[in-house]
């Protein structure tokens, strides 16, 4: 292999140009977007002046949580189709990776939204009702489930990071999860990991505070992360169609 090339496969950016197709800038915003998000948003929560404007945003059926289910469903969508086209390839176990991907989301993007129950205005089983810390038709506010729902990004933060090292960077990006959501892993690491230890282990009660109020948007992250992720994997085997001889 030829010694420039090898160099151009290890960085994150050049393998975006590379194998996705994105130009540099555009690679740099994707990079980017969730540390930006998530400092702009943790500077809102903490002045004074804009607490309550950055807390309004977070609310049930606001902007946050608008774009989280959106993203979702979007994210669902896409991963459906690249499934489909998988399977049609022939790419079997790609099909159900994507698949799997696209239920996760649906089910995730359900959730967010209490599955229409506030829309549809359904009455709630009796026992979903009496479980629910929130009282709402949802399964991850159910009792036992309430601790693993404030640990769920923090662990698909893990796993994408994990999944990337050492499965798609080895492969130069030809597969596995992009590369690309490498920061986005790490941002929901920190801000997850931070705000679960510190319920066990307070650090500084200010800085714990302002990381608690974040839930919410690195919940959205989530969403935008495997939105993103999806149509990235979409475009790289479109272009390794293109490319094949």
């Amino acid at each position: 292999m030829n010694v420039t090339h090898a160099r151009g496969d290890r960085g994150m950016i050049e393998a975006a140009r590379r194998v996705y197709g994105l130009p540099v800038p555009l690679a740099w915003t994707i990079a980017a977007f969730p540390v930006v998000t998530a400092l702009v948003f943790e500077t809102l929560i903490a002045l004074p002046s804009t607490h309550a404007y950055a807390m309004r945003l977070q609310l049930e059926d606001r902007m946050v949580e608008n774009f989280t289910a959106i993203a979702y469903g979007i994210a669902a969508v896409l991963a459906l189709v690249q499934s489909i086209g998988a399977w049609r390839r022939g790419a079997r176990a790609g099909a159900l990776w994507s698949l799997a991907a696209g239920f996760v989301c649906f089910v995730l993007g359900g959730e967010e939204i209490e599955w229409g129950e506030r829309w549809l205005k359904f009455r709630i089983p009796d026992l979903i009702l009496r479980h629910n810390v929130q009282h709402e038709f949802t399964v991850h506010n159910l009792g036992p489930l309430q601790d693993l729902n404030w640990w769920y990004p923090f662990i698909l933060g893990v796993i994408g990071a994990a999944a990337i090292v050492w499965h798609t960077r080895q492969r130069h990006d030809e597969t596995g999860v992009p590369s690309l959501l490498l920061p986005w892993c790490i941002v929901l690491i920190v801000f997850s990991g931070y705000d679960n230890l510190t319920d066990w282990f307070p650090l500084n009660l200010k800085v714990d505070t302002i990381v608690a109020e974040l839930t919410e948007t690195v919940e959205m992250l989530v969403s935008f992360a495997f939105a993103i992720g999806i149509a990235l994997a979409m475009r790289r085997d479109r272009l390794r169609t293109r490319r094949a001889p």
